[in-house]
């Protein structure tokens, strides 16, 4: 959830408040499903794509300086996951 910089109100339990660099980042998305029955294998599945595959056949490499963050609402947008890379 996208809040303006500076926001200094409540956090729900549970979530954290980061800044997220604006830089390149190859996202990892999978597509709307269904939370209670798909969730664990998609979690898989993402995880699997984001450990085989290798940034530099485009000339990148990962950026380790950036954590690798994730958006996620089952239902409406699935899942992405996004990590940094820059330039080698």
């Amino acid at each position: 959830m996208e809040v303006p910089v500076g926001y200094t109100g409540p956090v729900p339990d549970g979530m954290v408040m980061l800044d997220i660099p604006a830089t390149e980042y190859v996202v990892f998305r999978h597509p709307p499903y269904d939370f209670d029955s798909q969730d664990a294998a998609v979690w898989k599945a993402i995880r699997k794509a984001v450990a085989a595959y290798d940034p530099h056949t485009a000339g990148y490499e990962w950026n380790p300086s950036i954590p690798m963050w994730q958006r996620h609402d089952a239902a409406g947008m699935g899942q992405a996951w996004c990590r940094a890379v820059r330039k080698r």
